[in-house]
């Protein structure tokens, strides 16, 4: 055959499972995509439309130099014609890549047809190319090398039948002969089939029903393979991955076992349990379906590709067709044992996301539990879907007054405004949304002007995006109340915005204070960093040589106070504490706290205005030993004075601990930006709600402070949080 060296110009015949293999040609710079060969639907025309491509409705209708087919359309053995197409193209002197399954006698008939039109056959199979797939494949190779196998059981859909025949081939030394046993039926989701393949004894759970209202058919699982031999079993979890080694448990013959077996384990009981084989981190499944499908399928064109090139030598294609041939036999034995699917008539199809399912078991965690199990990546992610969640809601509220529904419409502020029912009072807030929402890639800026993106947000989206962000949160990254509070700012919004709906109330739902509470004690950055604050307390009071005096100011609802007294106390420091002032702009949450230390002596409180001279509310300067500010800074209109007049109470050496956003805080910017005014420093220039690094830092070296720690830094898997720990003193150096 005459070998290619140009571009191959390829066609993709149907545009369902298709455009998987549409998607395939642009990751490689050897395909040219030359058209869609298909009925002529909108959805193909739309599909050519996405790609640049033609449509054409008829093989006769095809260029002369195409140099490759991808027939994705259900073949003959599925009652479809993809089978007969493959015939007409090859006999056109097209290769072929053609989407199994495939009937033996149709695979003999297409093998023969491209051998007489001097042409290249190749069947398309994506499951076995699977990452997780062929790791498994290969692993259980190695294993069957060393140990006899004694069983498989697999329990899978149906719908991927012909790739499990597939796997078996390249996994067992050989699948003849096979013989069905048992096949018990019934009225349930699973039919199970007993049979030998190769002598190797095989149990086939089977999901054999199909949902007659979803195109893509209706099923439970892909493929779940278990191998045993003498010495454990290894499992192919899904499709997907991951794959499983656990090794089998040998008990040893000692008289008595706890005792002896810690000085003397016998082999194979210092081996985990059980061992995740492969990457810690496996796709989403909107990874699976827009990047590794396509990746996966490019494989199989490849071999195509590469046969026509001479890359691949030829003999390559009877060694494939032999195995392909053994497969399609394999295949219809087990799917005549198993008979036609069942229809499912209105099947659950409600989402349940991961973080749902593990909700309970985060939940009797303890919060050192979660963090050392949650990794940065997790942690990213979680808080990533919850900012999301609030951008979508932040870009919902223009378009349901009529704004940013098309992308060549822009707007000003004043316009935008001016289309919201939002009193003046928090027009300012619609400028910070604006910003962060161009920001994140959801408006585009012309000079003044806004427009969209693109990206429409309709009332279900934006439910199922909460929705996806709770759950994520839940449990996992703080109490339910606080993802509860956000998603009840944003039902509120309209009525925020207008006035007629106070944020106060919303944070202290009926004068109680446990949403309150839940955002500043019950996150993992709240009691991170708390601990964080109570540790270093500790160390200084420790290692001090006078009775410490410390003012914490805002105080609020003594999320901090609490974990810095508790630490005290536990660490027989009382007698180090001169005075705990416990302080807020009003008395609102003393009583609850005079309750809570009736019996911590030296915590007294007192009403503290950080804008007002302290002088004159009663605390003297160079009085204070430490200061601790946690979230309270953020409210003021100018940090700058207030870092200076705060510096002036400390002690020469004074220690000074502020927990602030770092940058602007998303989850704020829905909901207690209602409860702040515009402030008058750095803020107001940069037209943001929070400080970010650089001006914190400005903020510090201007007020006199040395900064000398930041904790937990851009690192560490807390960071996402968007806040920080600033450790500051008040010495010049």
């Amino acid at each position: 055959m005459n070998k290619v060296d140009k571009k191959l110009k390829v066609i993709v015949c149907g545009t369902r499972f298709g455009q998987f293999y549409l998607e395939a040609t642009k990751l490689s710079s050897e395909f040219e995509l030359a058209g869609i060969l298909s009925k002529g639907s909108n959805k193909s025309q739309n599909c050519a439309q996405r790609y640049d491509t033609k449509v054409y409705t008829d093989p006769e209708q095809l260029p002369s130099d195409i140099d490759l087919a991808c027939v994705v359309v259900s073949t003959s053995v599925m009652g479809g014609e993809g089978t007969g197409l493959a015939v007409k193209l090859m006999e056109k002197g097209i290769h072929v890549v053609l989407e199994q399954p495939v009937h033996q006698k149709d695979l003999a008939l297409c093998y023969k047809t491209a051998k007489q039109n001097n042409v290249y056959f190749v069947l398309g199979d994506l499951y076995v190319e699977l990452p997780s797939v062929n790791n498994f494949i290969t692993l259980a190779k190695g294993i069957i090398n060393h140990q006899n196998s004694l069983y498989l059981n697999i329990d899978l859909a149906t719908q991927v039948s012909f790739p499990l025949a597939h796997i078996l081939t390249k996994v067992l030394p050989s699948v003849r002969p096979w013989k069905v046993e048992e096949t018990i039926k019934g009225n349930t989701p699973f039919q199970v089939l007993s049979m030998t393949i190769g002598g190797i004894p095989v149990v086939i759970r089977a999901h054999n029903q199909v949902d007659p209202q979803v195109s893509d058919s209706y099923f439970h699982l892909m493929h779940s393979i278990t191998l045993g031999v003498g010495g454990g079993c290894l499992s192919l979890v899904d499709s997907h991955g991951p794959v499983t080694w656990q090794p089998r448990l040998v008990i040893p013959g000692y008289d008595f076992i706890p005792g002896d077996l810690t000085s003397r384990p016998t082999p194979g009981m210092l081996e985990e349990s059980s061992m995740l084989i492969g990457p810690t981190q496996y796709p989403t499944y909107q990874e699976v379906l827009t990047r590794l499908w396509p990746e996966t399928i490019l494989k199989d064109i490849n071999r195509a590709a590469g046969l026509v090139r001479g890359t691949i030598p030829e003999n390559q294609i009877t060694l494939w067709g032999q195995q392909e041939v053994v497969s399609s036999q394999l295949w219809q034995e087990i799917s005549n044992a198993l008979g036609y699917p069942v229809n499912c008539e209105n099947p659950d199809k409600t989402f349940l996301s991961a973080a749902t399912v593990v909700g309970p078991y985060y939940q009797q965690l303890t919060m050192a539990e979660k963090y050392n199990e949650l990794s940065k990546k997790e942690i990213d992610s979680s808080m990533e879907q919850l900012d999301r969640a609030c951008l979508l809601a932040m870009l919902f509220q223009f378009q349901s007054n009529g704004s940013f529904l098309e992308e060549n419409k822009s707007h000003t502020e004043e316009e935008l405004i001016s289309a919201l029912t939002i009193i003046p009072k928090h027009h300012y807030v619609i400028g910070r949304w604006l910003k962060i929402l161009t920001a994140k890639g959801y408006l585009l800026k012309d000079g003044n002007r806004y427009r969209s993106a693109g990206t429409i947000v309709t009332k279900d989206e934006l439910e199922l995006q909460w929705q996806k962000a709770r759950d994520l949160w839940d449990h996992r990254l703080g109490s339910p109340l606080i993802s509860l509070y956000f998603y009840q700012n944003v039902e509120a919004l309209p009525a925020l915005m207008a006035g007629q709906q106070k944020a106060a109330l919303l944070l202290f739902p009926k004068g109680k204070n446990d949403v309150a509470n839940a955002l500043y004690r019950e996150t993992l950055l709240a009691w991170f960093l708390n601990r964080q604050v109570a540790a270093e307390v500790e160390k200084i009071a420790r290692n001090g040589t006078k009775k410490l005096t410390i003012l914490e100011v805002g105080a609020g609802t003594g999320a901090t106070s609490d974990v810095v007294n508790d630490r005290i106390r536990n660490s027989g420091l009382s007698d180090r504490i001169e005075n705990y002032i416990y302080t807020d702009i009003s008395a609102y949450f003393f009583s609850e706290a005079n309750i809570r230390y009736k019996e911590t002596p030296w915590v007294s409180t007192q009403v503290l205005d950080l804008e007002i001279d302290y002088q004159q509310q009663g605390v003297g300067k160079e009085t204070i030993d430490i200061i601790i500010a946690n979230g309270v800074l953020n409210n003021v209109k100018d940090t700058l004075k207030v870092l200076k007049d705060l510096k002036a109470l400390l002690v020469p050496g004074g220690i000074m601990f502020i927990i602030e956003a770092d940058g602007e805080s998303i989850q704020m910017l829905i909901s207690q930006i209602f409860m702040m005014e515009a402030a008058d420093d750095a803020r107001k220039k940069s037209d943001t709600t929070f400080m970010d690094e650089e001006q914190w830092s400005e903020a510090f070296i201007g007020s006199g402070f040395n900064l000398l720690d930041v904790i937990p830094g851009r690192d560490h898997k807390l960071d996402s949080f968007g806040q920080q720990l600033f450790i500051l003193s008040n010495d010049s150096e």
